[in-house]
């Protein structure tokens, strides 16, 4: 069902005050779609955005899970609703934040990140380049296709990372972009291939950009073009139906990127030392739980080995 009229007008005051704020169109068209995702599935008898109880949060959450959204979609969901309470507190057309004061997301479900998820959830290379060709069916075409290039680089930004890069931070005699706003404060390189740089050398062309933000996208912006990419693939860009079946089955969001990337590290046989610097981790497990390793990793590394030591280990022994 749709909003109520008052709800309507709240929602249309929210994003126009986000477009005078300096919101990109496609950061407000995001907004836009969650709530008209949230207008889809909301029960018929709701007292109002405004006037929202506790139980009725609780059948929204409850509502967004049938819906079939994944437990990360369904915490972007509420995150947009709770923008918009922030609004109508600041307006004081409410009290408090709704979803703050009923502690709604201790009722949302936890996102896991075990190995089989992040199984699930890998980009093989050949489903990267259905990524990599949709782009040509989206608007801004270069920057999208620079977007994933710099997002599956080693060393694989966050989405925070990625929004933060500066165009002088661009390190091409070397190879390499500075990241400056880190996760943990502590500044990191990535390391563009050949082929992101000359996207990005594309995409500065085009803006005619030499100071400042280099993708010019929020947070929620990149998240929500990944998301639009996605939907633009095509059967026809596999070899076989399958495959395609594949990749449309998989919650892929910008930091499978990274999860993606350290794994293409790994198989390609890069220290694990290295890769916990270029990712600007700490220990070894942080490469465990994002370091996929399937069944044909497994038939490849055993194959290699029988062919070293011919099935014996007499090689390793001697």
């Amino acid at each position: 069902m749709a909003f109520n009229k008052e709800d309507q007008e709240h929602i249309k005051d929210f994003l126009d005050e986000m477009d005078l704020s300096g919101k990109s169109q496609r950061t407000i068209d995001g907004y836009r779609g969650y709530f008209k995702a949230i207008s889809q599935i909301i029960a018929e008898d709701y007292p109002g955005l405004v006037n929202m109880k506790k139980n009725d949060l609780r059948a929204l959450v409850k509502a967004l899970k049938k819906s079939g959204l994944q437990p990360s979609s369904i915490q972007v969901h509420i995150g947009a609703l709770s923008s918009f309470y922030t609004f109508l507190e600041n307006e004081d057309l409410i009290e408090l934040n709704l979803i703050t004061a009923y502690k709604v997301r201790k009722m949302l479900p936890k996102i896991d990140h075990t190995a089989k998820e992040m199984e699930r959830d890998f980009l093989e290379p050949h489903e990267f380049e259905a990524y990599m060709q949709a782009c040509y069916r989206t608007r801004n075409y270069i920057r999208n296709q620079m977007i994933l290039l710099i997002l599956i680089s080693p060393g694989g930004p966050r989405r925070k990372e990625l929004r933060g890069i500066l165009v002088e931070n661009l390190q091409r005699g070397k190879g390499r972009i500075l990241l400056q706003d880190t996760k943990g404060g502590k500044p990191r390189f990535i390391y563009p291939t050949p082929r992101a740089w000359d996207k990005i050398d594309e995409h500065l062309k085009i803006t005619g950009k030499t100071r400042g933000n280099l993708v010019g996208l929020s947070y929620i912006g990149i998240y929500s073009i990944v998301l639009s990419i996605k939907e633009k693939i095509l059967p026809e860009d596999f070899e076989t139906r399958e495959q395609y079946d594949i990749l449309m089955a998989k919650n892929i969001h910008p930091h499978r990127f990274r999860a993606s990337a350290c794994t293409w590290l790994r198989r390609d046989k890069v220290s694990s030392r290295t890769i916990m610097k270029m990712f600007g981790w700490k220990n070894r497990k942080m490469i465990e739980r994002y370091d996929t390793v399937i069944q044909e990793d497994v038939d490849d590394e055993i194959g290699d080995y029988f062919k070293k030591t011919n099935g014996n280990g007499a090689e390793v022994i001697k």
